[in-house]
């Protein structure tokens, strides 16, 4: 074999090795009769997984087989390394990338304490230059703190989608500007929809998402409830589906423990992976009368979708992307998002807006007593915006405006 040959054949063999071990990282379809790489969330611990997965099958819905071979296009969660992204980069291949929105954190000398001596010298000297009026929007704490990676494959992507208009709104904030979809999540819908019937026990849902996140706010969650029975002598049981007692908020304190030992108004669900093969998010999910989040500024919770996905009412802050997934399949409770300023603390809930307890409850009332039609609203609203198949359709057009 001559010389050329040789390299020809070393070449055409060594790119099949190498998309075989970037094929670990991404799953490959064939849509449209374009090869999209979509890169596999690994976390089974979120419920983002699942919309993903659902996600790459509802595109490829007429796909024949999995392929391997070089992408037209990559579609990617902000996770991903951005070594990978700029490999694709590189190769001169499309990256598509799908965002939630980025660290808005209030400068503390507290977080400042858990990053390494170099890290902690750049936040620092951030942190007075925000004290100081230098950078009121901490924009330069929060690109050292958390923001730098997102920073880079933002500009490395070709396209991005925003999970939510509140997922735009903080890109803008920093003046980040980009070709860019706005889609809501979705999910595919339940077994069965939600048919409970109303009785004097009101028989909420939640999902323990976020790990030690603050912004969940599951204390004040779990406070509501006590205060809601002891205090205002409502028949009320709340059900944790994926609780985890090695992934406390760090609010969590003994009394909230205390409290959650309470078998008349708490059941506390084991967690459990994205597949769910036992059921326990969906059998939960059809025997609920409303599903209640207290999640603050977050930008599209999957959580939301699944439960409206059964068809069940969604009690919530009018916070975040929230609004934009419940939309009239629930009850919002007003909120002032920023409270006053654009930044907020990820590790402690003491500076957040105060809930208007009594506003919940009218809100759960509400729900108890137009029970049916609250079911309706939110079977109407999901197989409208958050099917899985609608999701699908607009990131397939994402992917086709790449290449017009």
């Amino acid at each position: 074999m001559c010389r050329s040959g040789l390299l020809s054949w070393a070449s055409k063999h060594l790119t099949f090795v190498k998309w075989f071990f970037i094929r670990k990282s991404f799953d490959c379809f064939e849509v449209n009769g374009k090869y999209i790489y979509f890169h596999r969330d690994e976390d089974s611990r979120v419920n983002g997984a699942r919309f993903w997965n659902q996600l790459a099958h509802a595109m490829a819905a007429d796909q024949k087989k999995m392929v391997l071979n070089r992408p037209d296009v990559v579609l990617v969660n902000v996770d991903v390394s951005p070594l990978l992204m700029g490999y694709f980069v590189m190769m001169r291949i499309p990256v598509i990338l799908r965002v939630d929105g980025i660290y808005l954190e209030k400068p503390t000398l507290s977080l400042i304490r858990k990053v390494n001596l170099a890290r902690g010298f750049l936040l620092l000297i951030s942190y007075f230059a925000h004290k100081l009026k230098v950078d009121p929007k901490a924009k330069t704490f929060n690109f050292f703190h958390r923001n730098a990676p997102i920073y880079l494959k933002y500009l490395l992507s070709k396209r991005v989608i925003y999970q939510s208009e509140f997922s735009a709104s903080s890109f803008k904030f920093l003046d980040l500007k980009k070709a860019n979809s706005i889609i809501l999540n979705g999910a595919a819908k339940g077994k069965a929809f939600n048919s409970c019937s109303a009785r004097s026990e009101i028989r909420l849902s939640t999902i323990f998402a976020g790990g030690k996140r603050a912004n969940k706010r599951l204390v004040e969650l779990v406070d509501f409830v006590d205060w809601a029975s002891e205090s205002q002598n409502y028949a009320i049981h709340l059900t944790i589906i994926g609780f985890d007692n090695d992934d406390l908020p760090n609010e969590f304190s003994n009394s909230i423990l205390q409290k959650l030992e309470n078998k008349t108004l708490f059941t506390l669900l084991p967690k459990f992976g994205w597949v769910d093969d036992n059921g326990v998010l969906g059998n939960e999910l059809l025997r609920t009368h409303a599903f209640i989040t207290f999640t603050f500024r977050d930008p599209c919770p999957n959580v939301v979708v699944e439960a409206q996905s059964y068809g069940v009412p969604v009690i919530a802050l009018q916070s975040g992307g929230v609004p934009e997934i419940v939309g009239r399949g629930g009850r919002l409770v007003p909120l002032d998002d920023y409270n006053g300023s654009m930044l907020w603390s990820n590790l402690t809930s003491e500076d957040y807006p105060v809930i208007d307890r009594w506003a919940v409850l009218n809100a759960m009332v509400d729900v108890r007593d137009n029970l049916r039609e609250f079911q309706m609203r939110a079977r109407e609203n999901f197989e409208r915006y958050l099917e899985i198949n609608v999701a699908a359709q607009k990131y397939t057009s994402a992917v086709d405006e790449i290449f017009e």
